[in-house]
């Protein structure tokens, strides 16, 4: 599979920023009361640390801003498995967007002092998840680029070198014939 690392980070953050969701919609407790105990039960496996101090029109808003990330997420990983390369390129780019996207989530979140920070963990350890992810981005774009322009331009570079080189040859050699006529 091409572009393994930026794959498998892309749907890391995708599977945080839905367990996210999903926590804010928990303590939102808007959904109906079966549910919101088999929400809460399946939380409190998958989530570590206290409980979000939000009001539910809150919760529930921030809950959507996370899962639209989701779905910018989920359409970045199909393009960036694809094999052809336009397609892996949008991917790149929409997984670039969905990282932005929580990230000035984060930023604003932490810049209001609002409770919802607090589900990103460690600024500076968000921050290093970031970078990493950005990272495997750039790496998989250099590894995986298309060449073929560069190839070509290489090759006609290197054709037009030989020709000149083949007509300095031909002036050499008919200069020399020229010197032992006289």
């Amino acid at each position: 599979m091409r572009r393994t690392a930026s794959i498998v980070l892309m749907c890391a953050w995708g599977s945080f920023a839905f367990i996210g969701a999903l926590r804010l919609l928990a303590e939102g407790a808007i959904v109906p009361a079966s549910v919101q105990l088999q929400l809460e039960a399946l939380l409190d496996v998958l989530v570590l640390g206290e409980r979000i101090a939000l009001d539910p029109t809150s919760a529930v808003s921030f809950a959507g801003l996370l899962f639209g990330v989701v779905a910018l997420i989920a359409a970045s990983v199909r393009d960036l498995a694809s094999e052809g390369a336009t397609i892996a390129e949008r991917g790149e780019r929409l997984a670039a967007v969905s990282l932005t996207a929580l990230f000035a989530f984060w930023a604003a979140a932490t810049m209001a002092g609002s409770p919802a920070a607090t589900l990103f963990g460690s600024g500076a350890a968000l921050c290093f998840a970031f970078a990493a992810t950005l990272g495997a981005l750039v790496f998989d774009h250099a590894i995986y680029a298309d060449e073929t322009e560069s190839d070509e331009a290489f090759d006609y570079v290197m054709r037009k070198i030989e020709l000149a080189q083949k007509a300095a040859q031909r002036d050499e050699s008919q200069r020399h014939d020229r010197n032992e006529d006289r």
